[in-house]
């Protein structure tokens, strides 16, 4: 294998060097050549060694930022998901403590849930930075929507003993951010929990409580519209016929351009569902990555009750919002709590 990789990576650099792409400028050109450069090599090195899911979701993305359409937007999405996977690799080789993760994590959701009770009684605590804000209840986050998904994504940290005793305060957190999709994976969370422990009616009417409580007195989460732009996307991919999608980071352009004339010119920058969104922009080739990741990461999970919350957050999180397209801030807890599960019994990719 070493010898094979002394004489690949020459080759790419002499390809590299010698092809020109067809883009507006050569300097573009250039930057292009070393990102796909490095991204096609750090994709080697991450077959290498064993991270085969990740590797095959860089070199799909690297492909799909050129093809069918270069642009600047899917560039700038190539550099941000390449610092991704290094993270997520990164992070996995070193071994993240996960108690100290889970301190952490508890001590930022507290934080975040007093910002929000702050922001709720016209209180900014911003102001403690030296910043001013619109009072909108975010707490560290920019929308309700990712507040709720702060919470959800902390939660698990606080199925230990000495910190349980905070979980009504989530719930609190939960129904002032008042947006429904984090109580969804509060409440599924519940009820795995009762579930297994063996207790399945607790759990079960514990979870309905808290949704109806929070659909009829906290948020009624009107999706229709959400729906209706989901199946008018898949049917236009599948009418497009597009087998490697519409290209990476293109999902604005073509919900403004074709997804909007059925709403009235309203469109979604962002799909509102990561899975959606990668599949729509990628392609099929991304669900067989997600199935093939999404078996090993579940397998790797299976025996540790707090990491199977963090994937029903995970799930559920990636489910209603775009996990990594607009707060950072869930997308590195989400990057962190995938490699914390990759590490447990080191049972790598098969």
């Amino acid at each position: 294998m070493e010898n094979k990789l002394n004489k690949i990576i020459p080759i790419l650099i002499l390809f590299f060097l010698v092809f020109r792409f067809q883009v507006a400028s050569f300097r573009l050109g250039y930057e292009l050549s070393f990102l796909y450069f490095s991204s096609i090599v750090f994709s080697i090195f991450l077959f290498k060694n064993k991270y085969i899911y990740p590797a095959l979701f860089l070199l799909l993305c690297t492909f799909s930022s050129y093809y069918p359409l270069c642009t600047l937007t899917s560039i700038n999405s190539l550099r941000i998901i390449f610092v991704g996977i290094f993270t997520y690799y990164f992070m996995c080789e070193i071994g993240i403590d996960k108690d100290c993760f889970l301190n952490i994590l508890s001590v930022v959701c507290i934080i975040h849930v007093l910002f929000i009770i702050a922001q709720y009684f016209k209180v900014d605590p911003y102001l403690v930075y030296g910043i001013r804000t619109n009072m909108e209840i975010t707490g560290l986050t920019a929308n309700p929507n990712e507040a709720s998904a702060l919470i959800a994504l902390c939660t698990p940290a606080f199925f230990r003993k000495r910190v349980c005793v905070l979980i009504p305060l989530l719930l609190l957190g939960l129904f002032l951010a008042k947006s429904f999709g984090g109580i969804l994976s509060f409440s599924l969370i519940i009820a795995a929990f009762f579930l297994l422990r063996g207790n399945k009616f607790t759990g079960g009417l514990l979870c309905l409580s808290i949704i109806l409580t929070a659909y009829f007195f906290i948020h009624n989460p009107n999706i229709s519209h959400r729906l209706s732009v989901w199946v008018t996307a898949i049917k236009l991919y599948f009418n497009e016929n597009l087998f490697f999608g519409f290209g990476l980071g293109h999902w604005q352009y073509i919900s403004k351009n074709y997804l909007s004339e059925s709403y009235n010119g309203v469109y979604f920058q962002r799909a509102h569902n990561t899975f959606l969104q990668c599949w729509f922009e990628l392609g099929f080739g991304f669900l067989v990555i997600l199935v093939g990741y999404g078996y090993n990461i579940i397998k790797k999970a299976i025996s540790d009750k707090i990491l199977i919350f963090a994937l029903i957050a995970i799930f559920i999180s990636c489910s209603v919002n775009s996990a990594f397209r607009i707060n950072a801030l869930n997308g590195l807890i989400i990057l962190v709590w995938l490699s914390v599960i990759t590490n447990n019994r080191r049972v790598r990719d098969v």
